[in-house]
């Protein structure tokens, strides 16, 4: 499926009913990167497929996707470089910091999620330390951007589909 495909069945702003198969997009394109494979019906879109999938799971707004959003983040550097960091707050920063200490205090936590949401709760508090995270625009305002953003590629005409940012 291309990107185009994606946005024509699941549009910009996700459906709900439709987040368990982002989720799971989300994962195996996760996969084919940290694998250096070539996504197959669009082999030049590089992580932009993960921007998507982020950001739709971002306008849901549900706090336990933090932690596949900043493991997409996480995937290489090219990732960690191209996936913004606010994608993970979807909820909010404060739930968000709720949610992440809640997995962190709790002892049944298995080792790779204890890591990632101590990792990520490291992250939030030291941007937010600096006023990092105070200087952001609001969640309408970065909606925009991002809708606007993928926009481009449902109108784009090319082949490559790849979108212009505003």
């Amino acid at each position: 499926m291309t990107i185009k495909q994606h946005l024509a069945t699941c549009g910009i702003r996700l459906d709900p009913i439709h987040r368990p198969e982002v989720l799971r997009l989300l994962r195996e394109e996760r996969d084919r990167i940290r694998n250096d494979r070539d996504h197959p019906d669009e082999p030049n879109a590089g992580c932009e497929f993960m921007l998507l999938y982020c950001f739709q799971l971002f306008c849901l707004g549900y706090v336990e996707d933090c932690l596949p959003i900043w493991r997409a983040k996480e995937t290489n550097f090219d990732s960690a470089c191209y996936l913004d960091f606010d994608l993970t707050l979807g909820a909010g920063i404060p739930a968000t910091i709720e949610y992440l200490e809640t997995i962190v205090q709790d002892k049944d936590t298995d080792a790779p999620t204890f890591k990632d949401a101590h990792n990520l709760l490291y992250q939030i508090r030291t941007r937010a330390g600096t006023g990092d995270l105070t200087n952001h625009e609001s969640r309408e305002e970065f909606q925009v951007f991002w809708e606007r953003y993928f926009a481009g590629w449902e109108d784009e005409s090319t082949s490559t589909g790849q979108g212009e940012e505003p």
